[in-house]
């Protein structure tokens, strides 16, 4: 979830990516409101405070909640890992 935030895409299952983009959408719902309450309840739930402080400053200001498509989260099975 915090690597989704921070590169802005990652590497996995399409079944995974179906549950970090639930998550994804209600980390952007929650910087849209921009309080201290929200602040606090991603930083709750995301690993680093780089990635709060991108969410709350560049993403939320850009993204729209139910903007993230799966695409953004690039699906092991679509393109297979490189060794």
């Amino acid at each position: 979830m915090t690597s989704v935030i921070e590169n802005e895409r990652a590497v996995t299952t399409v079944p995974k990516a179906r549950a970090v983009k639930a998550l994804v959408e209600k980390m952007i719902t929650h910087a849209k409101r921009d309080s201290l309450h929200s602040r606090r309840q991603v930083a709750a739930f995301l690993e680093t405070t780089a990635a709060v402080k991108k969410l709350f400053d560049k993403l939320s200001t850009r993204l729209v909640p139910g903007s993230i498509d799966l695409r953004s989260v690039i699906c092991a099975t679509c393109c297979p890992r490189r060794s």
